[in-house]
């Protein structure tokens, strides 16, 4: 009970670390620059929050990361040659679940999506860099391993951490039912990289997996974008 505890309150910790950093940071350079900011400042200040709330994710996280990365030397090919499959699994459920939606049910490109495309055609280098090169250790610590710590049950941890990483993708992006089924295709993936975590207990395995998946989708956006 006592190791729960503490284990817990890390991973409270950590979820209260990815919410709270950015938004209490964003609130005080707006009353401080009285809404001036440049778009060119704001997209730099949005870097400097989103490594900051790494960092702090990574010190409160210090000790498992030291503990995985010793384990991911040792055990790294078979970590990967026996799980990238279940992420090969996801990925499949989240491509058919998107063209069911896109175009059996006339869903359109989901709401987080668009956003991000309109991004990445004013701002794609920032883009980049989080998407590609914050974003998924900070999510994979956050909705794999502080949720971990809070969730010791494996099937109910797998669900919780899919589900819920699969929502905050829609957040601010639904306005109607169909945009809800979003969820689907955004969880498939959140389920097989929790799956993967729940099994390899090596929070390195997916960072490496999730990064490799969105550095593939935004190189091929960029690349679209450029030549096509």
């Amino acid at each position: 009970m006592k190791k729960y505890l503490k284990n817990c309150s890390i991973g409270i910790l950590v979820i209260l670390s990815y919410f709270l950093i950015p938004t209490y940071i964003k609130y005080v350079v707006a009353y401080l620059a009285n809404g001036s900011l440049s778009e060119e400042i704001s997209v730099i200040l949005s870097i400097i929050i989103e490594i900051l709330t790494l960092a702090v994710i990574l010190l409160l996280f210090n000790k498992r990361i030291k503990e995985n990365y010793v384990d991911l030397k040792k055990n790294h090919k078979k970590y990967f040659s026996k799980y990238f499959k279940f992420y090969l699994i996801g990925l499949a459920v989240m491509y058919i679940s998107n063209a069911i939606l896109i175009f059996g049910l006339n869903g359109g490109l989901a709401g987080n999506e668009e956003s991000i495309r309109s991004i990445l055609l004013v701002h794609p280098i920032y883009v980049y860099i989080s998407a590609v090169l914050i974003a998924p250790s900070v999510e994979e610590l956050v909705f794999r391993g502080a949720i971990k710590n809070i969730i010791p049950n494996s099937i109910l941890y797998i669900l919780c951490s899919g589900l819920i990483f699969g929502g905050m993708h829609l957040v601010g992006n639904v306005t109607s039912i169909i945009d809800l089924l979003y969820i689907i295709p955004y969880s498939s993936l959140g389920i097989a990289f929790a799956y993967i975590y729940s099994k390899t207990d090596n929070i390195f395995v997916t960072m490496m997996l999730h990064t490799m998946h969105n550095g593939i989708l935004i190189s091929i956006q960029i690349a679209v974008m450029l030549f096509g």
